[in-house]
């Protein structure tokens, strides 16, 4: 009997398991729910752009960004190039482990491959540590703040983390301009994609979860 009953909750369980993965993985209801995480505001002639790095980057020898961190440099060059401000600011305290460049560093290097004039690029990466990125954006504000007017600035990020950003910053009294690089994620071309979409727009509410518990949004 016991046997039989510990047999029928897992027959449930595997139901549900799989039920789940099939809702996930074939079904648009994890771009449903990225949806609302989406802030893409229109920009506008800013004193400075502010790209934000992604958790990520390649261990190489000069060290080269992720993905994610890719998309939003692109962004950050298209609104450059287009006129909409003529500074830019990296920011990303996290180092790489082998040399110990920070990933702010990693984005300026990129950027200047593609031309942009150093003295158009400042960095921030004054702490350190994927989870200390709130402080480091507060430590960047404090630093530049004599330099420019965040409410006239132009923040860039990933789609999915752009509600947060918006929130943190007006937070702190900022109306920056949040606009979101290139919406590559809401186009999933096969079922590994869906699966990290689910996970990072997962991350994320749990981010933003978490950062109005702890008053920061």
């Amino acid at each position: 009997m016991i046997k039989k009953k510990f047999l029928s909750i897992i027959f449930i369980l595997s139901v549900l398991l799989n039920t789940g993965l099939f809702i996930i993985l074939f079904t648009p209801v994890t771009e449903l729910l990225y949806k609302p995480l989406i802030v893409d505001e229109e920009p506008q002639k800013s004193e400075v752009i502010v790209i934000l790095s992604s958790i990520d980057a390649f261990d190489t020898v000069n060290g080269f960004p992720d993905f994610s961190t890719l998309a939003r440099l692109q962004k950050g060059l298209q609104l450059y190039h287009d006129g909409y401000a003529d500074k830019i600011i990296c920011a990303g305290g996290s180092k790489l482990r082998s040399t110990q460049k920070s990933y702010a560093q990693i984005m300026k290097d990129t950027l200047l491959l593609y031309g942009i004039p150093e003295h158009d690029i400042q960095i921030q990466d004054d702490i350190e540590g994927d989870w200390n990125y709130y402080k480091n954006l507060l430590e960047m504000v404090d630093k530049f703040r004599n330099r420019y007017d965040f409410d006239n600035s132009i923040i860039v990020t990933s789609s999915q983390n752009t509600y947060r950003i918006k929130k943190l910053f007006l937070k702190q009294n900022i109306n920056a301009t949040v606009v979101s690089a290139e919406k590559y994620a809401l186009q999933p071309s096969n079922w590994h994609d869906r699966f990290g979409l689910f996970r990072d727009v997962a991350n994320e509410y749990w981010a933003v979860s978490l950062f109005y518990a702890l008053g920061r949004i």
